[in-house]
């Protein structure tokens, strides 16, 4: 599904935001990836209260990081 950035999204985007507020979430790999590299993981901790991300995601970001170190 491709979003659309129109009004009736925006909306229903920010109801869901007041609904998890404080609510633990689970982030993917590009999600937590991004948040990182943008700077905002304490912005998400802030409103959700927990970040969670399953132990396939922090290996693979590890695998990541050290490609990049080796220059591969």
């Amino acid at each position: 599904m491709t979003c659309l950035g129109n009004e009736v999204e925006r909306g229903a985007a920010f109801e869901l935001a007041q609904k998890t507020h404080g609510n633990a979430v689970v982030l993917d790999e590009y999600t937590a990836w991004v948040a990182a590299e943008i700077g905002i993981l304490e912005i998400l901790k802030s409103w959700f209260g927990r970040l969670l991300s399953p132990s396939s995601t922090i290996a693979s970001i590890d695998r990541l990081i050290n490609r990049e170190e080796e220059g591969l």
